[in-house]
């Protein structure tokens, strides 16, 4: 029989919390060919080998970010802050700010509820994991004080 494994120990080899490694699963695992399988509860659950894929899939992703790079910060994953229009014909002033990794999808949830929010700005960034080994963050070449 296939051993299976939780997301809860993928996340764990991963160093991750277990958002991640979904959505890691929702991002790569048609591209990786990973089938996902329902345990008691609805838990989901990966064999061994379609989590050992997706392992490799992100560990290889993340050194390739940061080999370069001899501080120890680095780039989990590029996403996108946004400002949203709610109502803009009504209320132009109120907005919501946020952070994500498709903002045209983002949009459209928002107009589920809103059906005119419009997006106002959008700007591409990366997300840091760690500090460097001066102590400060970096983000593009600038420096925030910790």
């Amino acid at each position: 029989m296939t051993e299976l494994v939780g997301l809860q120990e993928i996340a764990k080899r991963m160093s991750v919390d277990v958002t991640t490694v979904r959505r890691l699963i929702a991002r790569e695992g048609g591209a990786l060919n990973i089938q996902i399988q329902r345990g008691k509860g609805d838990k989901i659950l990966l064999t061994r080998e379609a989590a050992d894929k997706l392992i490799a899939s992100y560990e290889a992703r993340r050194s390739a970010v940061s080999a370069d790079s001899e501080d120890t910060a680095t780039f989990d994953r590029q996403g996108y802050f946004y400002i949203i229009q709610l109502v803009p014909e009504a209320l132009p002033n109120r907005v919501k700010v946020g952070f994500a990794d498709n903002v045209e999808k983002r949009l459209a949830e928002h107009r589920t509820a809103a059906p005119t929010a419009q997006a106002v700005a959008s700007l591409a960034v990366q997300t840091i994991v760690g500090l460097s080994r001066h102590g400060q963050h970096h983000a593009h070449g600038l420096q925030t004080s910790t």
